[in-house]
């Protein structure tokens, strides 16, 4: 087991170089502003539907009482309701709520 004080010796270098690297960015930050340069944030895709609301097929067929299988024939033909990540099925709950008639 590693030296309790030389961990928090490293711990409070680590920090130390945080603060600094953090200390650089508000400088750098009001060095913008102050040259009243255009801040152009780069484009990000917002996905149409929260990554959070896809659960694994398996998770979704359970939740909604249903067979696996026929869930995923249900994805398969009807795609705005799920979406292969990985290999594996993921379900959106609200989508399959709405393509249901049910509440979440």
């Amino acid at each position: 087991m590693a030296d309790p004080a030389r961990m928090v010796f490293l711990i409070n270098r680590v920090v130390e170089s945080c603060e600094q690297l953090v200390d650089e960015l508000k400088r750098e930050r009001r060095a913008i502003c102050q040259a009243g340069r255009e801040i152009v944030l780069p484009s990000t895709s917002i996905p149409s539907r929260p990554s959070e609301d896809f659960v694994d097929l398996a998770v979704a067929a359970r939740r909604f009482g249903m067979a696996a299988d026929t869930l995923r024939l249900l994805v398969r033909t009807k795609p705005h309701i799920g979406r292969k990540a990985g290999g594996r099925w993921q379900v959106s709950l609200a989508q399959l709520a709405s393509e249901r008639g049910k509440k979440l």
